[in-house]
């Protein structure tokens, strides 16, 4: 009887032994030839930070309230929702409308997760904000890309992102550091950077204000940021953001759009309102800033991680 037992053990320990065998060899070259997020398999690593990126345009205000939700059901190191002002609206600016051109969407309603677009998402509803409509909407529209961030949740970055930041005033000095996971030699990757401001307060004739959320104020390094290329395992960058000058390349760039010169606007008054609304909505408070960076894969727009810090005292 204890031979017969000892038999069984041994076998199974055979058996367990093959097993680890065929996963140490072969695990290797599966992993490698993924070049995307990868589920871990043999112990839970840290896993990464998902990436949705709103473009705000026409009938956009699903898509905000859709942002707005997701912001408030997960925490900042799981989800980094960003907002690229695109159409008329006076926190337009360069950077967004590059953004959009990059995805190559229609300006309109559109939300990518992790560089994706989510099938269905152009959603256009005429009813006006609060009715029954709306609200179903709204919670469809939610629950639809709630359970893309929750699966993308579930996978491991092939990359890690230590950002650090500091803020002296209007001077921000930053320092990212990008470290591969798994080997993406073959990976054409660009690093992104955002400056955020968070919340932006719009009056309105109410009296009341709109509050947008994590609105994009510029991409550092323009829009194609900066080329990923490790060396010894490891890619560095360090520069320094004025705000000052992003002040500036807004108003100038809303000065165009709205073609500020006396001799097209008859109005004096209507020139003097809207020259003061565009130095208003031109600069950005110091108090309220974050800065986002990311890795983007150039082949598939993929997302491959981010990381925010809040520089907000």
């Amino acid at each position: 009887m204890q031979q017969g037992t000892d038999i069984r053990h041994a076998a199974i320990r055979t058996g367990v032994l093959t097993i680890a065998m065929i996963l140490i060899v072969t695990l290797p070259s599966c992993i490698g030839a993924i070049g995307s997020k990868i589920r871990g398999i043999t112990h839970p690593p840290t896993y990464g930070t998902v990436l949705a990126e709103v473009l705000v345009g026409d009938y956009s205000e699903i898509t905000v309230d859709v942002a707005d939700t997701l912001i408030a059901r997960y925490r900042p190191e799981e989800l980094i929702v960003l907002e690229y002002h695109v159409t008329e609206s006076l926190l337009t600016n360069l950077s967004a409308h590059q953004r959009a051109q990059y995805y190559l969407r229609s300006f309109g309603l559109s939300l990518f997760i992790d560089g994706n677009s989510v099938s269905g998402d152009n959603i256009h509803v005429f009813s006006r904000e609060g009715t029954t409509a709306f609200s179903r909407e709204v919670d469809r529209s939610t629950k639809k890309y709630q359970a893309v961030v929750n699966r993308e949740l579930r996978l491991i970055p092939p990359v890690t992102i230590d950002l650090h930041a500091v803020r002296s005033g209007p001077i921000l000095d930053y320092e990212v550091d990008v470290v591969p996971v798994i080997e993406l030699s073959g990976d054409p990757l660009r690093l992104r950077i955002a400056l955020v401001e968070d919340p932006v307060f719009i009056p309105q004739t109410s009296g009341d204000s709109l509050v947008n959320r994590m609105v994009v104020r510029e991409m550092i390094g323009a829009e194609n940021g900066f080329e990923v290329v490790f060396e010894s395992n490891r890619f560095h960058i360090a520069g320094q953001i004025d705000i000052r000058q992003i002040e500036a390349r807004i108003h100038d760039f809303l000065s165009r759009r709205v073609n500020l010169n006396p001799d097209t606007i008859d109005d004096p008054s209507y020139l003097r309102s809207l020259m003061a609304a565009l130095q208003q909505y031109s600069r950005i408070d110091p108090e309220r800033i974050r800065l986002v960076a990311f890795v983007q894969r150039e082949t598939d727009r993929a997302v491959l991680q981010a990381a925010v810090i809040d520089l907000r005292p």
